[in-house]
């Protein structure tokens, strides 16, 4: 917020060569912290319980990035310069949906573990259900991504990374999978 009000006192607070290894250290953080967070994860009692958390999941992410995709037309609308020129409109929007949509997992992480719930049944369950809502909206997020490098950029590495993302996907948990399960066995 500082440096879009006040770019001229963010300058000699935080130089621009010092924010790269500062935002790859958070990510690696919140990668981290995401992955201790996983291990908190109880399989056992979200057992049986598999449809209905995806569809909880997917709805938990539908309405919200619904909403933010709206905001976002209103937003390119209004302020057209928010769009930027190497958008148009309709990714903006989609964008701001995903972002909108989109749970922070890790905060939600931290959050349940403050409050004592990572290890009961509510927890668990919220757990799930944002994984795959996380899940959903990053892949949208990455189908929204290739589109605009690839198919409007004429690159022509849209269509590869939307067949070969399920296909990855296939080859993992079909084959590879049940490869290590044997092997761990």
């Amino acid at each position: 917020l500082l440096g879009r009000l006040a770019p001229e006192l963010v300058a000699p607070l935080i130089s621009p060569q010092a924010l790269a290894p500062l935002s790859g250290i958070a990510t690696l953080a919140v990668i981290l912290f995401a992955f201790v967070i996983g291990l908190h994860a109880d399989v056992g009692l979200l057992r049986g319980r598999g449809p209905a958390l995806v569809w909880i999941g997917i709805g938990s992410a539908f309405l919200p990035t619904l909403l933010g995709a709206g905001a976002g037309l209103l937003l390119a609308h209004q302020y057209p310069e928010t769009v930027g020129p190497q958008a148009s409109a309709g990714e903006f929007a989609a964008a701001v949906g995903i972002c909108a949509g989109v749970t922070a997992l890790p905060v939600l992480g931290a959050i349940l573990l403050q409050m004592g719930l990572l290890r009961q049944r509510l927890g668990q369950l919220a757990l799930a259900c944002a994984a795959i809502n996380d899940a959903l909206l990053w892949l949208i997020l990455a189908g929204l991504l290739a589109y605009g490098a690839g198919w409007r950029a004429g690159g022509g590495t849209f269509w590869p990374v939307l067949v070969g993302g399920p296909l990855y996907l296939l080859l993992v948990f079909g084959l590879v999978r049940p490869a290590l399960a044997r092997l761990a066995t």
